[in-house]
């Protein structure tokens, strides 16, 4: 769950980056300002850690993710 804060270029608050242990960005998606949640898959990338980002402006935050795949 995140808040961004209201844009108006184009509808874009903030991006969901997410980077393998390599600081490879492997991932990259636009998060709308209406939403606080967003269910995102990530298919095309293989199991393992990963570092998640979420960016809007000068502000970021970053958590650990693990992709497990059955």
């Amino acid at each position: 769950s995140y808040l961004l804060p209201q844009s108006n270029t184009g509808g874009i608050a903030g991006w969901f980056e997410v980077f393998d242990v390599m600081g490879k960005q492997v991932f990259k998606m636009p998060l709308p300002p209406w939403s606080t949640m967003q269910s995102i898959q990530l298919p095309s990338i293989p199991t393992g850690i990963y570092n998640a980002v979420i960016r809007s402006g000068n502000d970021r935050v970053s958590k650990k993710i693990a992709v497990i795949k059955e």
